[in-house]
């Protein structure tokens, strides 16, 4: 990774890269369920699934796919002490939904929603919550077998390294700029992503920093301002540290 980037133009990376999402889907559509009392749509979390890549892991019946949006929705406002906390949380809630999907499978087979229940109920529950991914997992070294483990291992790593802490320290520096709404967890999220493959990073860092070439030269300095702001911060460097 290092021979394609510096761990700085990764961080840099993905700060444009999270707040390209953010005002494209995700910072929409967060409003959106807070506009709609919290809770997520059926429309909506078939939306989620097809953009972050679960598609092919949920139900195609509407009253199957209810399922997985009264399993979210039990999460909508909640915010947890810990990341692990919350992923225990969410390890019941995926063997209960896994349990109904399979009860309701034609098939009587059924994917876990592993991934998915974290991506899913980051839009209706951000606080304090970040999506567990393969390539973040990879840039941490998390090579457990057992997706659920894997899960659970994840994110005990978060806690461990102060990931919250750099995120509340991010969010800091986004505080009267365009991007404060912007979570600190999703650009670190990016950052670690990154880290994860080198043919993915390849691929997708040279978009992430054309983006503010498509912006107007006022939001473009800002912007720019930003990133400078987060690698200029030695305690954000800790997530530069941790990485593989």
């Amino acid at each position: 990774m290092t021979a394609l980037y510096s761990k700085d133009a990764l961080m840099r990376a993905a700060v444009y890269e999270a707040v390209k999402w953010w005002f494209a889907f995700d910072g929409i559509l967060t409003h959106q369920i807070k506009q709609q009392s919290g809770q997520i749509t059926m429309h909506q979390t078939r939306a989620v699934a097809n953009l972050y890549n679960f598609g092919r892991n949920m139900p195609s019946e509407d009253a199957r796919v209810q399922h997985v949006v009264d399993a979210v929705n039990r999460f909508s406002g909640e915010v947890y002490p810990t990341f692990d906390s919350r992923a225990a949380d969410i390890e019941q809630a995926i063997t209960t939904l896994h349990s109904e999907l399979t009860r309701t499978s034609p098939t009587n087979k059924a994917f876990r929603i592993i991934s998915g229940m974290t991506k899913l109920t980051w839009f209706v529950a951000p606080e304090n919550w970040t999506p567990f991914d393969r390539l973040a997992c990879a840039a941490l070294n998390i090579c457990t077998v057992d997706s659920v483990q894997r899960m659970r291992n994840f994110y005990k790593k978060l806690d461990a390294i102060g990931y919250a802490e750099t995120s509340a320290r991010i969010k800091g520096i986004a505080k009267n700029t365009p991007f404060s709404a912007i979570s600190g967890e999703r650009i670190l999220d990016k950052f670690l992503m990154f880290n994860g493959e080198v043919e993915w990073t390849a691929a997708v860092v040279p978009s992430s920093m054309a983006f503010p070439m498509a912006m107007s030269d006022e939001w473009k300095k800002a912007l720019e301002t930003f990133a400078d702001g987060i690698l200029a911060d030695k305690n954000c460097h800790l997530a530069l540290e941790e990485t593989a």
